[in-house]
C-alpha cells in the first residue's frame, strides 16, 4: 500500500467509531477495515485515496465498506469521490433489441458521458465546500 495503513479523515474518524483500530496502537486501521468488510486492504487503499480509474469501484464494494462503516452507500461513493445514485438500477428498454452494435455502443458512451459530467459536478460542490470551511475555519 502506497500511502501505508493510516486513513485520513473523514475515513480515519469513522474507521475509529466503528471500531476498525490497530489493537497496538488504537488508530485507524485499513487492515483492520478489510477483516470487517471482506474488501481486500489493497481495495481499501486505493478507494481512500481516490484512485478508482476510468469505471470507479464496484457497487458491491462500496456496500461492503458502508455496511462496515455504518455510512449510506452514497455517502461512502462520496468520499471516495465516486458517483453514486440510490434506487433501482436503470433497464434498457426491450426496444433495445432492434439496436446495431455500433447504436448500442454510442448508447454505452452517452450513459458513461452524463455519468462522468454528474460526477465532475459532485467534485466541484465538495471542492467549493470544502474551501468554504477551510475560510470559515481560519
Amino acid at each position: 500500500m502506497a500511502q501505508g495503513d493510516i486513513a485520513p479523515d473523514p475515513w480515519g474518524a469513522q474507521m475509529v467509531k466503528v471500531g476498525a483500530t490497530s489493537s497496538r496502537s488504537g488508530k485507524a486501521s485499513m487492515r483492520k477495515l478489510a477483516e470487517m468488510s471482506g474488501v481486500t486492504p489493497t481495495t481499501i487503499n486505493r478507494i481512500i485515496y481516490g484512485q478508482a480509474g476510468r469505471r470507479g469501484f464496484e457497487p458491491a464494494t462500496i456496500r461492503k465498506l458502508a455496511e462496515a462503516l455504518n455510512k449510506s452507500p452514497a455517502t461512502i461513493a462520496r468520499w471516495a469521490g465516486q458517483a453514486w445514485a440510490e434506487g433501482t438500477p436503470w433497464t434498457a428498454p426491450e426496444e433495445v433489441n432492434l439496436l446495431s452494435k455500433r447504436q448500442l455502443k454510442a448508447l454505452d458512451e452517452i450513459i458513461r458521458s452524463m455519468a462522468e459530467d454528474r460526477k465532475q459536478v459532485s467534485l466541484e460542490i465538495d471542492r467549493r465546500v470544502k474551501e468554504e470551511l477551510a475560510a470559515l475555519a481560519s
